[in-house]
């Protein structure tokens, strides 16, 4: 009879596993069924995530037979001398599932470990729900922090190589984290403490764009994302505890880093199982902001329209006039949208601040609106409304919005021809946003000085910020932006190069064509594809059409200049 070593511990012959896990089996789907049944009002959650587990163990068991007759019939290497619990979990993928014959050895290994170091087994479960391993400062203060002695215990699972430390790193083996059983009694308790604790540091680290503290408590969050994420992606309880200090916390800390809706959807699905209509007004406008910066904005717009509706049933006006600012940013990307519909949203959310007394509200709103009539090249009253509001936010020292202000006033010297004011401005936007950690603004504002300093003759600068901000958007698992890409073919063809500018031409009329902004795609389009034919053709003229798509991104003289070169 073939016979299979333990993890470190004596063997097992593998009859003697089948009937220790049949044993261990049967009993577990008897507890599982006991405690769903007198419990089933009390805890709703451990009815559902019991009797689950239940049914899964009974398929669990059904298996395990065919198993371990499969496991007897393989001859295993004759050498398992080294790190023998790694050779036996290298054989067992190919004939197990779901890590049944790991069962048959967790109960005698369990009672081992218990016996050499009480806490070495509590800690490699808990650290089996940390994809990204973690440092030991983390598992003192947050992960484990219930525990007496972490040291003792990494230190016993590295010796028996279920744990490996890399730099300041320690984390549990990946074939070991895939084979870990866990029984539904054990597991929901880690996997509760767990969620817990993720909830309770996101709160300690809950400074928003903006504080001193930001930048520092960002380094800190995005060492532990990945562990966070797939942590809080556990939860299936609906509560608001869960949802707003953990998912919400999360997401929005994903929305300015590397925005992704995986947590925001979570959240999602888990307060539509609550009655709290603002909690999910909040859910669905940080839904909003990060589908928007993923440039995603029909969603986006679907998203933010459904959270008003939620804050104006909660009759909470400060975020029924937050969502109409974000509402109104959205429709800056949309080909329906128009100058006086979105004025009025403006006028509705500056009416709710000014109801509220918030001056930082008002002069948001007076910049949304400067915004507005810079885009439609009222430049003269964008400008006064834009300095107004950065003399506010600079007296409120609100680093972040003074940043988001002087990029537009950047963007409005530009249109205005005025390129020494505008470098200043997007210099200064830039400083701003880096000292906020805010990528996605700092890379749109490095596009806008490259086209800046084209329109100042510097082009190999233009090229240089431009490719930059390619590094920057790859940081944020982000492709280049079509606006960068446009800014590189139009550096490349100032300087000769012909053959880079139709190639970045091309790539940018590609990136054009995949995004969802209809005001924008589509005449960014008409606009590359004027350039490609300009290219071929050096006498070829604009269109009216393609002179409009020209006019709404360059400055008239810029412009002009652009066709001599081309």
């Amino acid at each position: 009879m073939t016979t299979l070593p333990s993890l470190c511990f004596p063997c097992f012959p593998s009859s003697t596993a089948y009937h220790f896990a049949e044993e261990q089996h049967r009993e577990t789907v008897s507890q599982v069924e006991r405690i769903s049944a007198l419990h089933p009002s009390r805890n709703p959650f451990v009815e559902v995530d019991l009797t689950d587990n239940a049914r899964a163990m009974t398929r669990h068991h059904q298996v395990l037979v065919k198993d371990v007759k499969t496991i007897r019939e393989k001859r295993l290497p004759a050498d398992t001398s080294l790190t023998p619990q790694i050779q036996i979990f290298e054989h067992i993928p190919a004939f197990s599932n779901c890590g049944c014959i790991m069962d048959a050895f967790i109960g005698p290994c369990r009672r081992q470990l218990m016996t050499t170091h009480p806490e070495a087994f509590d800690l490699l479960y808990s650290m089996c729900l940390l994809p990204d391993g973690t440092s030991y400062e983390m598992l003192s203060n947050c992960w484990a922090k219930n525990l007496r002695d972490i040291r003792g215990a990494l230190d016993f699972l590295e010796g028996m190589s279920l744990v490996e430390q890399t730099g300041s790193t320690y984390s549990v083996l990946p074939v070991i984290r895939r084979y870990v059983p866990r029984p539904p009694w054990f597991f929901y308790a880690v996997r509760t403490s767990m969620i817990e604790a993720a909830c309770a540091f996101l709160k300690q680290h809950d400074s928003v764009i903006g504080d001193p503290l930001y930048k520092a408590q960002s380094a800190v969050l995005s060492a532990e994302e990945r562990n966070l994420e797939a942590i809080l992606l556990l939860a299936r309880v609906p509560s608001v505890r869960v949802i707003r200090d953990g998912l919400l916390s999360l997401a929005y800390y994903q929305c300015y880093h590397r925005p992704r809706l995986i947590v925001i959807e979570h959240a999602l699905t888990l307060v539509r199982a609550t009655d709290n209509k603002l909690l999910h007004g909040s859910v669905l406008l940080c839904y909003g902001n990060i589908a928007f910066r993923l440039d995603q904005y029909s969603l986006s717009l679907n998203q933010l329209e459904k959270a008003l509706h939620f804050f104006l049933f909660a009759k909470d006006r400060r975020m029924v006039a937050e969502c109409r600012l974000s509402l109104e940013n959205t429709l800056r990307y949309h080909l329906d949208s128009d100058f006086q519909s979105r004025k009025k949203i403006i006028s509705q959310a500056q009416f709710d601040y000014e109801s509220n007394n918030d001056e930082i509200g008002v002069a948001r709103c007076q910049f949304a609106l400067g915004r507005l009539l810079s885009q439609y090249r009222h430049l003269s009253e964008a400008i006064e409304l834009l300095e107004w509001a950065g003399g506010v936010f600079a007296q409120f020292k609100d680093q972040h919005r003074y940043a988001e202000c002087t990029a537009i006033l950047a963007k409005t010297y530009c249109r205005l021809s005025d390129h020494d004011l505008a470098y200043y401005y997007a210099t200064t936007a830039l400083n701003e946003y880096e000292i906020v950690h805010d990528l996605r603004g700092y890379c749109g504002t490095m596009i806008d000085l490259g086209r800046i300093l084209s329109a100042r003759g510097d082009y190999e600068g233009s090229l240089e910020t431009l490719l930059h901000s390619f590094k920057v958007r790859k940081s944020m698992a982000l492709p280049p932006s079509g606006g960068a890409l446009e800014g590189v073919g139009l550096a490349w063809a100032n300087l000769g190069n012909i053959d880079n500018a139709r190639n970045a031409f091309q790539e940018a009329l590609q990136q054009y064509s995949s995004q969802e902004s209809a005001y924008y795609s589509e005449t960014d389009i008409v606009r590359c594809q004027f350039f490609l034919k300009r290219l071929r053709d050096r006498e070829l003229q604009p269109t009216p059409t393609e002179y409009l798509a020209l006019w709404r991104w360059y400055p008239q003289d810029y412009l002009l200049g652009i066709l001599c070169i081309l």
